[in-house]
């Protein structure tokens, strides 16, 4: 998106990832635009695994893409029923079921919404939404369903399906369980908002963490076989009037205007709930978040531009974000 980009919270490319190795093998890395994000897969197998994992995205990618012609999702949204891939429909079937747990505030139905402001982040169009389109697009969200039957899936009203906010979230769940079979030492970052986690080969515990930067290096995080899931406003974003638009559209009110919260980390082991509830964490007030991440074993953590700690709004047990006095 050609937009005003500023540092994001969370900075996971090679540079910002402490990804050195007192051990061996060496580590290995290959680098591959996809999904409409840089992914990048370090190994310590000489880069076959990395190999492997980037031609499965290359596969799952295809499946998703809401622009390209003959994609699952495209032809979904054009012709409004048909028979589709067992991933699609498992990632849409879990789509639709966060959001009942979230109460609509991570919801799929936002596609004709989202390319609308999105229209405006770019400067295709030049005022924001009015709140009578605001409100047209929501009455179609709302009086929107799907009926998925066996490999059949059509969708009743005139809603699009955008599955943006969870799609990637479920590939990196596929990658897990095709990778954990085969090595136990990789790292695949996902365009910052997923990253799978493995170990470093080490014989010492403590060494096999990973170690990502955050807020410009001012904070580390630690990590290892586990799933990263984040959501912010600072990568996408356009100032008009003097307020703050994001790509991040509450499902509730239809605005792009940005809140209070800034970012939101959610480290846990299921990637497609995280990168689904790392959206919705970016809405809902703080008992909501703690009650779901309860229920769900997610650790999570709120950057908060009306400020508590350091920025910290919130900042669960255990997890390891340290400060580190250092700017990049």
């Amino acid at each position: 998106m050609k937009n005003n980009i500023k540092n994001t919270i969370l900075f996971f490319a090679t540079a910002s990832l402490s990804l050195t190795s007192c051990a061996k093998p060496t580590l290995s890395k290959i680098t591959a635009f996809q999904c409409d994000t840089f992914f990048e897969y370090y190994d310590y197998e000489e880069g076959k695994i990395a190999n492997e994992l980037k031609e499965k995205v290359d596969e799952l990618e295809n499946i998703f893409d809401p622009n390209r012609e003959g994609s699952d999702l495209y032809r979904l949204n054009t012709y409004r029923t048909g028979t589709f891939s067992k991933d699609f429909i498992n990632c849409l079937r879990e789509a639709l079921a966060i959001k009942e747990e979230t109460n609509g505030y991570y919801n799929p139905f936002m596609g004709k919404l989202s390319n609308e402001w999105k229209c405006f982040l770019d400067n295709i169009r030049f005022d924001p939404l009015s709140e009578d389109e605001i409100n047209y697009y929501l009455a179609e969200i709302n009086s929107t369903s799907v009926t998925i039957l066996a490999d059949t899936v059509t969708i009743t009203g005139d809603a699009d399906i955008d599955l943006g906010g969870i799609c990637k979230g479920y590939i990196i769940d596929c990658l897990y369980e095709y990778v954990k079979e085969k090595t136990d030492h990789y790292l695949v970052n996902g365009g910052a908002s997923s990253v799978l986690f493995g170990k470093k080969p080490s014989d010492k515990e403590e060494e096999e963490f990973f170690t990502a930067s955050l807020i410009g290096g001012e904070y580390t995080l630690l990590a290892k076989d586990t799933t990263l899931s984040t959501s912010g406003v600072s990568e996408q974003y356009r100032i008009y009037d003097n307020k703050m638009y994001s790509h991040l559209i509450n499902p509730k009110t239809g605005s792009a205007v940005v809140g209070a919260t800034n970012e939101v980390v959610l480290m846990g082991r299921d990637g497609s709930k995280g990168d689904a509830l790392a959206t919705a964490f970016m809405f809902m007030n703080d008992a909501e978040r703690l009650a779901l991440a309860s229920l769900e074993g997610f650790k999570y953590a709120i950057y908060d531009s009306t400020n508590t700690f350091e920025g910290w709004s919130y900042m669960s047990e255990g997890l390891n974000i340290e400060y580190t006095k250092t700017r990049k």
